[in-house]
């Protein structure tokens, strides 16, 4: 993640960039043309899950937020691309989505120029 502070015309906003990426998993994925029945009555289920990296599910999710403050809370505009690749025993699988998101975000415990480390640990929020 990668956080900037800054303003426009002297208004002080946040922007915040996160980057996701998965490096491995476990998918499960029936062969081309199996059907539910065979796996689950008949018991064929050779190679229905299936070992995920990048090199058969290219995957990634990023975020933009810009946080702009109204009073004592703040508007997040956010921006969220996430794009999901997968293919395991001859099923592509694509799966693309941008998302815009409006939201309101308020502080519980102000820190009133603390710093993080001289607040009490069962008041911080992460």
């Amino acid at each position: 993640m990668a956080i900037w502070h800054t303003r426009i015309r002297r208004t002080p906003v946040i922007f915040r960039y996160q980057l996701n990426v998965p490096l491995m998993g476990v998918m499960f994925s029936p062969h081309y043309g199996q059907s539910y029945y065979e796996i689950f009555t008949l018991g064929n289920t050779r190679r229905v899950l299936r070992f995920t990296s990048l090199h058969n599910q290219p995957t990634f999710r990023q975020m933009l937020t810009a946080d702009v403050p109204v009073g004592a809370a703040k508007i997040r505009l956010s921006y969220l691309c996430d794009i999901q690749q997968a293919e395991v025993n001859q099923l592509r699988t694509h799966t693309y989505s941008h998302i815009f998101m409006v939201g309101w975000v308020k502080n519980l415990y102000p820190y009133h120029g603390r710093k993080v480390a001289d607040i009490p640990l069962h008041l911080r929020a992460y």
